[in-house]
């Protein structure tokens, strides 16, 4: 350890080292300065006037089924008038409050209402007809593991908090003898798929039951069918009350049946009513499961039996603690603030997406609907079953901060990916409740598995993972549908993918494909298995076939190997969510060869001018839309190019890195509603957030984690003091075993040197012991 730091010292302006290498603690926590939690220092209102699903949930435990919010529209999903979000901090009034706001999963939405019975919602944005009611901004608060509003019309107070699979609602009502709780089941939500309309089902929602089961539960079940999932899923809820019913009845839309114990169908819902003239507060427990009735109400005694609402939420809180604690910020400086609260937000959007879908006990809805169960370690869940977007790009956010803070997430997160392999024979690319999902024409589990390996190199069966990763890389003859890598034949047989006579395609993907090769070649590699690991890497040079020496940028071919013509390198056509001009700096795993194609010089010229012009317009679009700036030169709103700050370290000035880095932080990334992440931004279950945690430490691999000894890129940290608090390996998923203390410091008044500023990506983490030793060679596929 002493010539690990000898070589950290001389290597960084800010210099990492080990402060307590006998640290034990049961669980990572650190304190701010002046006795702030690092909670209190998150604002989930950031970037919430154009957000994603997910991004706006601050009633939700680290990576929760269970993320409850309220909804300021939402029925109908994209097509039906809903926006991305399901809350924009300018609408004007509620919805209701709804439990699911996962990637492609919504739904199981309640609305405390007072007055004459009314079973539609009304109107976006105000609340004369219909339960939806205008509330008081004065009111909201907001913050990890618990939200509070006043509804102005209803003149209730709400209170929302969650366990990881069961959200509780604490409603004060006024005194009146008409307090009532409405439970919507029978409309779809947020990003589920397209609009139904009247009494049939189109699309998304394919069944809703909703029934009575005593006088004070009620339990409910939905069916939906997303644009962006391969087979429909289920979701059964057990909603609990702390109160038996005055009345009850069902409705479907603005028809209500008084007394009534089940309905179903498309508009269906529920209403329970309580006399609160004498007893103000009503409170309900919400279980969700997505494998059976029995599985919801295991959840909700699991989690919640026995627990008041205050505990519940006192134990989310602690637990959002220990995760963002995991890095302590020290600097007590007043301009230091809005970093802070930059650095923590975004840090708990990282660990907000990406919930899971397993019950407590581990069961499990697999993709063809069938009950599955977890393997259990010492009577608990050896890992979960997640939802999640496609991890496409995830290699230069996401996938770094798990690793480096949150190896048991990313170890747990990996053999998610290995089961869903065993279950159907191919690793999925985006996945919703197991079953699998379109992300990109990439897959890019590849990238994440070989990096949680480098992690945690004992917790694997390497003969697996090497043939799922095998299998996702070359296997393109009978590959079914959303299990991404949909131009590999092209790629196989050809060494690009090629584009058409026109000129559109996924030539692009070329690009990736040879960094996802040889990715899989460093693991090839490791494991003995020489053949396979010359094979892909000599495919990971892939990238050169679309090298135009004439524009400086990669070029989409056709299919006889010439280039297309004419060829507008700012135009989106073959490149994904992107430019030529935003790819011409994609070769992640061989930055010094790209270099040499632009020679030296050209490089650093032409990479200043692009982050010199992007600079201008705050390194991304002007326009306040989540998926605007594709046709930018640089556009830090969406993955393609988010390293490109970070390659001035290739060209030997690292101080530029830190100028452009810094400035991004500072003029991309805001403290307002509207200037979140971004005015247009496309945050993929806390991909951008991630982005911001790692330049704040002054880290980042653009090779993306995946060997021991990649050169991490170091810059100074954003603050005077940051100490990280990051679990040694091995470990088990079930625990995170021990902690070391990293610091990162800023010197003050110190410059920057212009030699380069790279430290082996193992010495970041305490003592992982030698390199793990390659198996003897086996026979290769």
């Amino acid at each position: 350890m002493k010539q690990t730091l000898t070589l950290l010292t001389a290597l960084l302006l800010a210099p990492l080292a080990v402060l307590s290498q006998d640290a034990k603690p049961s669980a990572a926590t650190g304190q701010p300065a002046k006795g702030r939690d690092p909670v209190s220092w998150v604002d989930p209102f950031i970037g919430t006037q154009s957000a994603r699903w997910f991004f706006f949930t601050p009633a939700a435990a680290p990576f929760g089924l269970v993320k409850v919010a309220p909804d300021t529209t939402g029925f109908g999903g994209y097509a039906g008038g809903g926006h991305t979000s399901g809350y924009r901090f300018s609408d004007t009034s509620i919805l209701g409050f709804s439990h699911l706001h996962d990637f492609q999963l919504g739904g199981i939405l309640l609305m405390p209402t007072t007055g004459p019975l009314v079973t539609v919602p009304g109107a976006d944005g105000q609340d004369k007809s219909g339960w939806r009611s205008r509330f008081s901004k004065s009111s909201e608060r907001a913050e990890p593991g618990y939200y509070r509003v006043h509804l102005d019309k209803h003149d209730v107070s709400v209170e929302l908090t969650a366990s990881t699979r069961v959200g509780y609602h604490r409603y004060t009502f006024p005194k009146t003898d008409a307090a009532r709780v409405l439970m919507d089941v029978g409309h779809l939500l947020g990003e589920g798929g397209v609009f139904q309309q009247h009494d049939r089902f189109s699309g998304g929602l394919r069944a809703a039951m909703i029934e009575r089961v005593d006088d004070r539960t009620v339990r409910a079940s939905c069916t939906i069918a997303p644009s962006y999932a391969e087979a429909p899923f289920e979701i059964y809820a057990e909603i609990r009350f702390n109160r038996p019913f005055k009345t009850h009845g069902a409705y479907r839309d603005a028809k209500t049946f008084p007394g009534r114990e089940v309905i179903t169908g498309f508009g269906a819902g529920y209403y329970v009513e309580f006399d609160t003239r004498e007893e103000a507060v009503v409170e309900a427990r919400v279980g969700i499961s997505h494998v059976s009735f029995d599985g919801a109400k295991k959840n909700l005694v699991t989690e919640t039996e026995g627990k008041t609402f205050d505990q519940i939420r006192a134990a989310t809180r602690s637990e959002w603690n220990s995760l963002l604690g995991r890095v302590r910020i020290e600097d007590e400086r007043p301009e230091a603030e809005p970093a802070k609260v930059k650095f923590y937000t975004a840090l708990w959007h990282v660990l907000l997406g990406r919930g899971v879908n397993s019950d407590a006990d581990g069961a499990y809805s697999d993709a063809t609907g069938r009950r599955g169960q977890i393997p259990l370690v010492n009577g608990r869940p050896e890992y979960a079953r997640y939802n999640s977007d496609a991890l496409w790009g995830s290699f230069w956010n996401l996938n770094q901060v798990w690793s480096l803070l949150y190896p048991e997430q990313m170890t747990a997160f990996a053999k998610h990916l290995l089961a869903s392999y065993r279950e159907s024979g191919w690793l999925p690319d985006g996945f919703v409740v197991n079953r699998r999902a379109p992300g990109m024409l990439s897959n890019q589990a590849t990238l994440f598995l070989a990096a949680a390996y480098t992690r945690n190199p004992t917790a694997f069966d390497r003969e697996e993972l090497w043939n799922a990763v095998w299998k996702n890389q070359t296997q393109w003859r009978g590959r079914p549908r959303y299990t991404g890598q949909e131009a590999l034949a092209g790629y196989s047989l050809l060494g690009y993918a090629p584009c058409d006579d026109g000129g559109y395609g996924p030539s692009g993907y070329t690009l990736e494909y040879a960094f996802e090769d040889w990715c899989a070649a460093q693991l090839a590699t490791q494991f003995g298995k020489k053949s396979d690991a010359d094979f892909l890497t000599q495919r990971s040079d892939a990238w050169r076939k679309l090298w135009d020496e004439e524009t400086r940028c990669f070029r989409p071919r056709r299919f006889d190997g010439s280039f297309h013509t004419p060829f507008d390198p700012n135009g989106g056509y073959s490149f994904i969510e992107g430019t030529a001009l935003q790819y011409r700096w994609f070769v992640p795993h061989n930055i010094p060869a790209l270099v040499g194609q632009f020679t030296p010089e050209v490089f650093l010229s032409e990479l200043t001018q692009t982050m010199a012009q992007a600079e201008k317009t705050a390194f991304g679009p002007a326009e306040v839309k989540n998926t605007a700036g594709l046709s930018l030169p640089y556009n830090h709103g969406n993955q393609p190019g988010l390293h490109t700050a970070w390659l001035f370290h290739f060209a030997g000035r690292p101080d530029l890195s830190r100028q452009y880095v810094r400035s991004i932080c500072e003029r991309f990334y805001g403290t307002t509603p509207v200037h979140g992440y971004g005015l247009g931004q496309d945050e993929d279950l806390g991909q951008l957030g991630a982005w911001y945690v790692l330049a704040s430490m002054g880290l980042f691999d653009v090779e993306g984690m995946v060997r021991r000894d990649a050169p991490v890129a170091v810059i100074p940290p954003a603050f005077a003091r940051m100490v990280l608090t990051i679990p040694r390996t091995p470990f088990s998923t079930t625990k995170a075993g021990d902690f070391s203390k990293v610091e990162l410091r800023q010197e003050a008044g110190a410059s920057q040197s212009k030699a380069d500023a790279f430290v082996p990506l193992h010495t970041l983490w305490e003592d992982v012991g030698p390199s793990p030793t390659p198996q003897p060679a086996t026979s290769d596929k």
